[in-house]
């Protein structure tokens, strides 16, 4: 994640590590870009924002949570 995308501003490396923020307008031109890095380093990410949340990206853990309510209820 190099540069940025037209019109935005450009994003740390790895800043969804700690930080991710899904309704931040910066992260909507690159949402795929950023995801793919993610799952390879941190498929399972824990941010700070909104008083913290897990973010799940691979496909296979999404399905495994999503399935799984009472061992991963919020």
């Amino acid at each position: 994640m190099d540069g940025a995308a037209a019109g935005s501003a450009p994003l740390p490396d790895e800043w969804w590590q700690h930080h991710f923020d899904p309704h931040s307008p910066e992260l909507a031109p690159r949402l795929y870009e950023t995801l793919a890095p993610m799952r390879e380093r941190c498929p399972v990410a824990h941010s700070d924002r909104y008083d913290g949340f897990w973010v799940v990206t691979r496909y296979e853990d999404v399905y495994e949570v999503a399935q799984d309510w009472r061992r991963y209820r919020w």
